[in-house]
């Protein structure tokens, strides 16, 4: 994603925590950004312990490790919302227990598969 794509970022966070719990279910998500007709997606291979993201009407994809994916979209969520939370009036509580919980969730899931 690039500046082209501007909107209320706190909501799409909002969304990509919704995708990142479909991924650690091996489901795809699907969402628009919320000012803007553009569509972004995440489809989770877990043969190949892959993400496809998808952003756009050109389609423009990627694919990213899975781990890899799930890891940072956490920690950045969690950066993200933590200084929303400092900087704003509307506290953003829930959002940051909605990351610990998925946080949670991917470690659980690791540990059972070693």
């Amino acid at each position: 994603m690039s500046v082209e794509h501007w909107d209320y970022v706190d909501q799409l966070w909002g969304y990509f925590l919704q995708g990142v719990e479909n991924v650690l279910k091996g489901l795809e998500f699907e969402t628009f950004l919320p000012d803007q007709p553009i569509k972004v997606s995440f489809k989770p291979d877990l043969r190949s312990k892959i993400v496809l993201i998808t952003v756009g009407r050109e389609k423009k994809s990627i694919c990213v490790e899975y781990d890899k994916f799930v890891i940072v979209m956490i920690k950045e969520a969690r950066k993200f919302f933590e200084k929303l939370n400092y900087l704003s009036l509307y506290p953003y509580n829930q959002e940051l227990k909605d990351i610990d919980s998925l946080e949670k969730v991917y470690n659980q899931k690791r540990h059972q598969s070693n």
